[in-house]
């Protein structure tokens, strides 16, 4: 839910300058060791007891599915892969239907506790990989997914994208996103580095959105991390007054949409639909005390939503900006994440 925020090329650089300072400060170790992992495998999505209260559209049964990984580089005590597999959402659009992912492996045995982290709407995947990267620098073994149309899933021929100013197909979208996620969680979990009892889910910005609802889709998920977003997603639509949302309510209008009516709509994938399935997992909000995009009101709704209170912080700084904090905040999520389960 922004513009091109996050990653722009001023961005970018600050990312650069940081990338040093965010790196936790530990001896340098004279032979680092990593679990192998395999170019392809079959990975095994068993359901669990908690399936039976994942509303009909997230549920997936016992299935197997290939997956592909391959070594990307080794920096320090960190190796990326790309991994793909394939999503259980056939959209007819043969780039969207193959997830693509960065996995980021700390060195060692193991196990370590493990996140599935969900990018912004600008979708450069530069900040959920940066961020991956310094997750696994502090143990937590992170695996950034692309969202359905964005990265490698992108066909530059068409026009479709994730977000689009028809909600049905927004929707639907949403859905791939969450299915996607519980496939990723399903990988991870087969993974012998990792700790399958703490593998949590974490979003940013729009990824925060979709978060959200994959915690409440994915029993596996023992906890959520919420950055930079919150719930009321319709009423911020129709409330924003940046330019893509004025231009979403002038086309929804002009097909004799309302507020009620796009309420409704979005009512299958708005978080704080599903808040109430989060009744026994914690979870951490992360968000800015002068956001521009997703402001106060938004973040409010769904800590509302909660049946337990969160923890949540309040960064001084706006959506843009709250980069500024990443260090710390980067400190906080790894502590979220690697905490024990409840």
């Amino acid at each position: 839910m922004s513009r091109r925020h996050f990653v722009s090329g001023s961005t970018l650089l600050v990312l650069a300058a940081l990338g040093a300072w965010c790196a936790p400060t530990r001896a340098e170790t004279p032979s680092l060791t990593f679990r192998s992992i395999e170019p392809s495998s079959v990975v095994r999505f068993r359901v669990t007891d908690g399936e039976r209260a994942v509303p009909d559209r997230f549920r997936l049964d016992d299935h197997e599915f290939g997956a592909t990984s391959k070594v990307l580089k080794t920096v320090g005590a960190v190796r990326s892969y790309d991994v793909t597999l394939p999503s259980p959402v056939r959209t007819g659009f043969a780039k969207n239907d193959v997830v693509h992912g960065r996995y980021f492996q700390p060195a060692g045995e193991g196990p370590f506790p493990a996140c599935v982290l969900l990018h912004e709407l600008d979708g450069n995947l530069w900040l959920v990989h940066f961020v991956s990267d310094m997750l696994a620098r502090r143990g937590v073994a992170t695996l950034a997914i692309a969202m359905p149309f964005y990265g490698e899933r992108r066909d530059e021929k068409s026009s479709r994208r994730m977000i689009s100013f028809d909600p049905d197909w927004t929707v639907a979208s949403v859905r791939q996103a969450v299915l996607d996620t519980r496939r990723s969680a399903a990988w991870m979990a087969g993974r012998p580095e990792i700790d399958a009892d703490r593998i949590g889910v974490a979003g940013i910005s729009l990824g925060g959105f979709v978060a959200s609802v994959a915690a409440a889709a994915e029993p596996r998920f023992c906890r959520a991390a919420i950055v930079l977003a919150g719930g009321g997603v319709a009423d911020l639509i129709w409330e924003h007054e940046n330019p893509v949302a004025e231009g979403f309510r002038k086309h929804w209008k002009s097909r004799g949409g309302t507020r009620a009516s796009l309420v409704e709509a979005l009512k299958p994938v708005e978080p704080t639909t599903h808040a109430q399935r989060l009744d026994k997992r914690p979870v951490l909000m992360i968000a800015a005390k002068d956001d521009e995009i997703v402001p106060r009101k938004s973040t409010m709704s769904l800590v509302e939503a909660l049946p337990q209170k969160p923890e949540i912080v309040w960064l001084d700084a706006g959506h843009i900006t709250a980069i500024f904090h990443l260090r710390l905040e980067i400190d906080r999520l790894s502590g979220f994440l690697s905490a024990e389960p409840n």
